[in-house]
């Protein structure tokens, strides 16, 4: 069963263009040369089949703030096995006489992984809608922050990765589990796993997931 890999990022070119390199194991799957800035953009969610199904219409708009772009790659499983690597190269700056004003930056705000029958959305509704106590039990697999191995920055690393910013050059791994004939992100902890809807507000944003029946 292929699945699909997702990453979404903010993005601040200075000078030169990023370079990021997305490996299945030692397996080349994509190299991106970041060219433009990726920035945030507001999107009206209130037409998502979700919100439409449960809450029904309202007098407001819905609104959610995303990363302009999202990044998909299609992933055989036979090439996932023991890790993905995210490798970037990023050392852009204008470092001077021991100044820096600006520099090449990146901030993840989501990564992951699932089968490409969640490209659809009655595969969703098929899931258990539960409320976890924490992210641990939300699918898709969420890598919590001492899951995500550092491999080698050119910088300083002392925050967790999502939602930091991140300058320099910097590689890293997360390791692949199996669980319910699926991988993951990261271990899957027992009992249920309960619907991440940010994912599948970002999939719908960006006109990815089918809602046909």
């Amino acid at each position: 069963m292929n699945h699909v890999l997702g990453l979404s990022f903010e993005y601040h070119r200075y000078h030169r263009d990023a370079i990021m390199r997305v490996y299945a194991d030692d397996r080349l799957i994509d190299e991106s040369h970041l060219a433009k800035d990726i920035k945030l953009r507001t999107a009206n969610i209130s037409n998502m089949p979700t919100y439409k199904a449960r809450y029904g219409p309202h007098n407001l708009t819905r609104v959610e703030i995303f990363p302009e772009k999202l990044f998909l790659y299609e992933i055989d499983e036979r090439y996932l096995g023991q890790r993905i690597r995210i490798e970037v190269v990023n050392d852009q700056n204008n470092h001077t006489n021991g100044f820096m004003t600006d520099f090449s930056y990146i901030k993840f705000h989501h990564i992951f992984l699932l089968p490409c029958c969640f490209l659809r959305y009655d595969s969703w509704e098929r899931l258990d809608n539960f409320c976890p106590k924490n992210d641990k039990k939300l699918f898709p697999r969420v890598p919590l922050p001492w899951e995500i191995k550092l491999i080698s920055s050119s910088s300083t690393w002392n925050t967790d990765l999502i939602g930091c910013i991140k300058g320099g050059s910097f590689k890293f791994d997360i390791p692949l589990y199996n669980k319910h004939k699926m991988k993951h992100l990261g271990k899957v902890p027992a009992g249920k796993l309960a619907v991440d809807w940010r994912i599948l507000r970002i999939l719908w944003r960006f006109n990815t997931l089918n809602i046909t029946r």
